[in-house]
Formats: C-alpha cells, sequence, structure tokens
C-alpha cells in the first residue's frame, strides 16, 4: 500500500552556512508551483511532505546540494523515487 521510496537521514554535521546539505536526487522541480521541492518523510504518519527549497547551485562532495527553506536538520529527506511523489502521499521505507 502506498508507494516505496528511499529516505536519508540529515544528520546535524551536515548543517553549513548556507543551509542545509541534502542529496542531489532529493531535488526536484515542480512546474506547477515553479519552484524546486523535497519531500520529508513523517515517520508518524508514514506520509510524505513536499517542502520548497531554494540553493545557490552549491555542491558539497560528488553527491549533496545546499538548500534552504522549510527544512530542518534531522528532517528525512527522501532522496529516490521523488520525482513519482505527491504531497500526502503514504509510502514505505526501504532499507538497505
Amino acid at each position: 500500500m502506498g508507494f516505496s521510496c528511499r529516505v536519508i537521514v540529515n544528520i546535524e554535521n551536515d548543517v553549513v552556512k548556507e543551509g542545509i546539505t541534502v542529496p542531489l536526487s532529493a531535488v526536484v522541480f515542480d512546474n506547477n508551483l515553479n519552484s524546486k521541492i523535497v519531500f520529508i518523510y513523517n515517520p508518524s504518519t508514514q506520509k510524505v511532505e513536499l517542502r520548497k527549497v531554494s540553493d545557490e547551485g552549491i555542491i558539497v562532495g560528488r553527491n549533496d546540494l545546499i538548500v534552504s527553506g522549510n527544512i530542518e536538520p534531522g528532517e528525512q529527506v527522501v532522496s529516490a523515487g521523488a520525482s513519482y511523489l505527491v504531497d500526502g502521499q503514504q509510502v514505505k521505507i526501504l532499507t538497505e
């Protein structure tokens, strides 16, 4: 029931001066909102929440992007399948 996706947990040391690092694969462009977005996994509801983010194009390492917006350190960011999700969709976390 619902969509399966992979979730990456941002650890507090991923907080940088300009924002928070998230995997590049977590950031998608929403044409309806004309904005970049990420999906945050809510463990209490097992649903994802759409959050608008912005970035300056700063890549950290090979796979992370620094973003700012309505996202907090420690929140679980969907890193796989994000382009297939909709706000409020129920998902199941895949374990490695």
